[in-house]
């Protein structure tokens, strides 16, 4: 069964509002329409929908069942990184997410592929925020895995460890 990730906001009573990227993805990439029944997931709950009335750019779904996530396994691993090549963060951030890692440390040392707080690291930030939300639909994972600010080494060991 499908499961998509919508924000808290989508839910309104008995009823999903799927806008935007998640809209998007359910009726153009997934091709759901009217009648079709899937799981979305918000805040540790997964909810059975059928959609009932699809729009151009937007889309309403029933929900028909309500059920609580389990949380992840403890114990829960945390894996602090050292920021490698973007391309290569993008891989390891969604195989985090499919391995069932609570949280990812990003730090930058010596070794690191930025030295420092990179000028373009808040896009990056939010690029691998969307692929932490893509891997949690693609697992069903009741919540999103967060992410950390990339910091100085030194910084991270003072406040985490």
């Amino acid at each position: 069964m499908r499961r998509y990730w919508v924000p808290e906001s989508s839910l309104q009573g008995p009823l999903v509002q799927l806008e935007g990227d998640v809209f998007h993805h359910i009726a153009t990439v997934c091709r759901q329409t009217v009648g079709d029944r899937f799981e979305v997931i918000c805040e540790q709950k997964a909810y059975f929908v059928e959609i009932i009335e699809h729009k151009k750019k937007k889309a309403t779904a029933k929900i028909l069942e309500e059920r609580q996530i389990q949380e992840l396994p403890k114990p829960h691993i945390h894996l602090a990184l050292s920021v490698p090549k973007f391309s290569t963060t993008d891989r390891v951030v969604e195989k985090m997410v499919e391995l069932g890692v609570k949280q990812v440390h990003l730090f930058s040392s010596d070794f690191s592929f930025i030295k420092d707080k990179h000028k373009g690291i808040e896009k990056k930030q939010q690029r691998w925020e969307k692929i932490i939300r893509g891997a949690t639909q693609q697992t069903g994972r009741g919540e999103l895995m967060p992410l950390t600010e990339v910091t100085p080494l030194r910084v991270l060991l003072e406040s985490h460890f």
